[in-house]
């Protein structure tokens, strides 16, 4: 399953929220979540797009995947929601820390460019 997503890095992991956007069913019943609970394994791709491809890039993250509850505890998905709104103005106004947030544990990076 191919889902784009917004993402925020903190340097160890990358986080991902279950935001406000219209869905057809609770966040926990969403397919992406189901896959991650059945199998944590996932991948990222970060692209760079340009008209000029000779400047076209990407990253490759291969990592394992958690769900995050939010918690009144949970110091991780409070700097979670902080950096997905520090980079995200849309999240300024939505309730995303009372969402599930996903959290990608990277495993391995491949990177590519023309030139590779």
């Amino acid at each position: 399953m191919v889902v784009p997503v917004c993402y925020a890095f903190d340097g160890n992991h990358f986080y991902t929220p279950i935001d406000e956007k219209p869905k057809s069913v609770a966040a926990g019943d969403l397919k992406r979540v189901r896959n991650i609970k059945a199998n944590s394994r996932v991948a990222l791709v970060i692209d760079h797009y340009s008209e000029d491809w000779g400047e076209l890039a990407y990253v490759l993250v291969s990592g394992e995947a958690e769900i995050i509850e939010p918690a009144l505890d949970d110091s991780e998905h409070s700097r979670a929601v902080a950096l997905l709104r520090e980079k995200y103005q849309q999240y300024r106004s939505m309730a995303i820390e009372q969402r599930p947030i996903i959290r990608i544990i990277p495993r391995r990076f491949k990177c590519w460019t023309p030139a590779a």
